[in-house]
C-alpha cells in the first residue's frame, strides 16, 4: 500500500489472508456471489 494508514493496513491483511488461504478465498467469493444475487445482479 502506498499510503500507510489503518485502512490500508486492513486491506493488506485481507489480501494476505486470502492469498495464503485458498479455501477462505473460495468462501469469500461464494459469499460475494450470494450478496450479488440477492441484490439483483451486478451494477454497471
Amino acid at each position: 500500500m502506498r499510503y500507510r494508514d489503518e485502512r490500508g493496513d486492513d486491506w493488506a491483511d485481507i489480501i494476505d489472508t486470502l492469498t495464503m488461504h485458498p479455501e477462505e478465498r473460495r468462501r469469500v467469493v461464494r459469499l460475494l456471489a450470494e450478496v450479488e444475487a440477492q441484490s439483483g445482479g451486478h451494477s454497471s
